[in-house]
């Protein structure tokens, strides 16, 4: 009988293979370390010199000083766990804040911990500082960030370091904790002023908090963060766990919003920007960007139009060339910013479908030059800053 092996491919994971070859602890001297290690050999060369048996004392002395603040420092950083908690969907441009989490698992408590993230595509210069961290205790604290863009931040790890307890020596230690953060577009402040709605008719899900709904449209386990009036306790006390139901609700307010995911022309790009008030004029040498530019300019018109709308109660029925969202409520416009934080422009192919047609009431259109005047009268905005170049 003839046994055949079949050879896969592995894939190797380089950032596994760096972390066996990686130090446990990395200790870096500071400016006080260093002139603490200059007198300390020169107390060492005039006791050997002159042999005085007072300089012997005092170089053990400060030889002493360095074990114990190798000893002191190990005890704090061990037996940390570090948790980080990321916001939801924050705005390119605007402050937000990261939560960092610092758990001590042992008795002894640690002072004097700095934690620091590390991502992959960013730089984050912030740290979050910890004086004290008692025995079996968890505190937490935040720092503040602001994304220059749009789209997805990988974060890979964390940094923790200490220079206690003398600050001879500042030691540190990674951890891998991998996590992704989507950041919405910039916002620009928009005032929305749109025709008479027509009434479509369109039902949206989960309107009314107090669950007197006419219709059940869905019924789902509860979930954290819920609106617990939402809760049926009938269902609940049937099925042994908390259930969630949803009810429909006819909107006559409601907006379509066709967002083009190609990308345009250079002629096209250039009509867009002499028509459009806050970009400014471009020259010969950015000219070649300016497709891209126009882009995300019209993605960050998108979703401030997307959340105006949202805010003054209207349903919204999104659309790109590839992909259609609604209708929806205005409670799930995180739908529509979540999309626009992570299109990608397509180029023109001959597989590049159309775009849909709205189902109805009145439509707005982005990054579409043929219609972009249509609802440029209908709409003013104004975001006090200078769109850059990517």
């Amino acid at each position: 009988m003839r046994i055949t092996r079949k050879i896969r491919k592995r894939r190797i994971n380089w950032q596994k293979v760096r972390g066996w070859f990686r130090m446990p602890r990395k200790l870096k001297i500071t400016l006080e370390g260093k002139i603490y290690i200059l007198l300390t050999l020169g107390v060492g060369l005039a006791a050997i010199n002159t042999g005085n048996n007072m300089l012997f004392l005092v170089l053990g002395f400060m030889l002493s000083l360095i074990i114990i603040s190798g000893v002191i420092s190990e005890m704090t950083l061990r037996r940390l766990e570090i948790r980080r908690k990321l916001p939801t969907l924050p705005w390119a441009g605007e402050i937000c804040a990261i939560e960092i989490s610092v758990h001590n698992r042992k008795w002894v408590p640690s002072f004097c911990i700095e934690v620091q993230d590390i991502a992959s595509n960013f730089t984050i210069d912030r740290r979050c500082f910890f004086l004290k961290i008692s025995g079996l205790k968890v505190q937490s604290t935040a720092y503040h960030c602001v994304f220059p863009r749009r789209g997805i931040y990988h974060f890979t790890g964390m940094v923790v370091m200490t220079r206690f307890p003398f600050s001879l020596f500042s030691k540190s230690y990674r951890i891998d904790d991998a996590d992704d953060l989507i950041v919405a577009p910039h916002k620009i402040r928009v005032t929305t002023e749109v025709p008479e709605p027509v009434k479509t008719g369109e039902v949206v899900s989960g309107l009314k908090a107090d669950r007197q709904d006419m219709e059940i449209f869905d019924i789902r386990p509860y979930f954290s963060g819920d609106d617990l009036r939402r809760i049926n306790w009938k269902l609940s006390a049937h099925c042994g766990r908390l259930i969630i139901t949803e009810g429909i609700e006819h909107n006559d307010k409601f907006i379509s919003i066709l967002f083009d995911d190609k990308l345009l022309s250079a002629v096209d790009a250039m009509m867009i920007n002499a028509i459009s008030p806050t970009l400014p004029p471009f020259d010969k040498k950015t000219k070649e960007k300016l497709p891209d530019s126009i882009f995300e300019h019209q993605v960050d018109l998108a979703a401030s139009t997307a959340e105006a709308f949202a805010m003054q109660g209207y349903s919204l029925w999104f659309a790109t060339r590839r992909k259609t969202i609604g209708p929806i409520s205005a409670q799930q416009v995180a739908v529509v910013i979540l999309e626009l934080a992570t299109i990608v422009p397509q180029k023109e192919s001959p597989t590049l479908p159309e775009l849909p047609q709205p189902p109805g009431g009145p439509s707005l259109y982005f990054n579409h030059p043929q219609v972009r005047l249509r609802h440029h009268d209908h709409f003013s905005y104004d975001n006090g800053r200078r769109p850059h170049a990517p």
